[in-house]
């Protein structure tokens, strides 16, 4: 990330991250794993005063806190299956706002 500021490229990294991330783990099913939900309740210490001073990229809590909820986690895994659909045809599937 040569020539981008430092602040800029965090924010590139993290948007990649979730970019990535998240429609990876809709579509392999882990947002439906009771036990990997479970975790996911557990990361919430990383919320606490002694340990969010260890936090590189606080966006990640946002996306934490989205992905409490059985919505968050749901939408996320109809876009990756879109997602999914359109790079098996070749096309963009658009979506309605």
């Amino acid at each position: 990330m040569e020539g981008i500021a430092p602040k800029d490229a965090t924010a590139i990294q993290v948007e990649l991250k979730v970019e990535v991330g998240l429609p990876y783990l809709a579509q392999n099913g882990y947002f439906e794993d009771e036990a990997f939900i479970g975790y996911l309740k557990y990361l919430q210490y990383w919320q606490l005063l002694e340990y969010i001073k260890y936090i590189i990229y606080p966006q990640c809590l946002f996306f934490l806190e989205l992905l409490q909820t059985a919505s968050f986690r749901s939408a996320m895994a109809i876009h990756a299956a879109r997602a999914a659909i359109g790079e098996a045809s070749g096309t963009t599937v658009q979506t309605q706002h």
